[in-house]
């Protein structure tokens, strides 16, 4: 999979620059954060997804164990990604020509490269995004990421309407769609250009919302922290007070629960921002840069199997069965029911849909 070039207004953060166009210029002056553990685990799920679609004998449950880019294939992501691959698959014996990981030039600046579509001629365009997070619950509805991955293909290809779909099988939902004609996406068009001649102008709004959570500009955004100072409880002459939790209004409990993501990347930015400037020769009394905690791991993998292969079986470990999941493939579902169970481990705070 070759490594992505992100545009300043990719389709990815267009929920962001879209609904904030102040959002452009916050973040040029910012270095972009590196990539997070969770966004690594997503690229590797897309990557073995894309794979998978392309070669039919690349099974993702093959891949567990594995480590790609310092990332471990788990059976919880090859579950996520054979429900996708398969979701795709199932779309496409309805007919039309697969295009998989193909980039999108939507207009000067303004480029991606979506997951999967499907074209019908003269029909309609399936564009399909693959979700691994879990987190955050996304909707095909009115979603401007899918919608600027459909606007070329749909100029491209004669077709009577598009039909975004949402795959993001760590969710309550997994599937979500949601169709829109060739008439809607003109509209689209025209607000889109209204949309990005805003995030050029000077003094551009900067708008709060769920959007924050992706932006990398948190750190130094005034908008985001009056928002957040809003909605927390507060008493007044103090700076930060947390009052205790069992003293709040169920309403004041609802926002701080509402605002929680938001604040958690705020911390997040904070974090990041220290950590540079130590990285850069600042200092921070009572803090200072460490290695992140590896495991270690074999250089060369034949290479250790050839040093220890005079210890015979006792340099391998004992062989395990087949977790659940992996025996289902092997065996079908049928006979692995009766054997598993779902342990009880009590219960979790979620929004609702969220898979936890």
């Amino acid at each position: 999979m070759a490594k992505k070039v992100h545009a300043e207004l990719s389709p990815s953060s267009a929920d962001r620059w879209m609904n904030c166009p102040g959002s452009v210029a916050l973040c040029a002056q910012m270095p972009k954060p590196l990539q997070s553990e969770h966004a690594a685990e997503g690229d590797v799920a897309h990557e073995i997804l894309e794979k998978s679609l392309k070669d039919e004998k690349y099974l993702p449950f093959d891949q567990v164990g594995g480590v790609i880019r310092d990332v471990e294939v788990t059976d919880e992501m090859a579950e996520a990604v054979t429900f996708a691959r398969d979701a795709v698959l199932q779309e496409l014996q309805k007919g039309g020509q697969l295009l998989v990981e193909q980039k999108v030039q939507v207009l000067p600046g303004v480029f991606g490269t979506l997951d999967v579509a499907i074209i019908r001629p003269y029909k309609e365009i399936v564009v399909i995004d693959f979700k691994y997070g879990k987190g955050v619950i996304v909707s095909a509805t009115d979603n401007p990421q899918l919608l600027l991955y459909a606007l070329p293909l749909s100029r491209e290809y004669e077709v009577e309407q598009v039909r975004l779909v949402i795959i993001q099988p760590r969710t309550e939902g997994q599937i979500n769609t949601w169709t829109a004609s060739c008439d809607y996406l003109d509209t689209f068009a025209a607000e889109l250009e209204r949309k990005i001649a805003l995030t050029k102008e000077k003094g551009a709004l900067v708008a709060a919302g769920p959007w924050c959570k992706w932006c990398w500009a948190k750190a130094i955004c005034p908008v985001l922290r009056q928002d957040i100072s809003e909605h927390l409880p507060a008493i007044p002459s103090k700076e930060i007070i947390f009052p205790e939790a069992t003293t709040l209004p169920v309403q004041v409990v609802k926002n701080v629960l509402d605002y929680k993501d938001r604040i958690e990347s705020w911390l997040d930015a904070i974090v990041a921002y220290a950590q540079d400037y130590i990285a850069a020769g600042g200092s921070i009394e009572g803090w200072e840069l460490g290695k992140k905690r590896a495991n270690r791991k074999w250089i060369d993998e034949q290479q250790a199997l050839l040093a220890f292969s005079d210890l015979g079986e006792k340099a391998f470990s004992e062989p395990k069965l087949l977790t659940p999941a992996q025996m289902e493939k092997v065996a079908g579902k049928d006979r692995v029911a009766p054997l598993v169970e779902t342990p009880d481990n009590g219960t979790t705070l979620k929004r609702i849909g969220e898979k936890k």
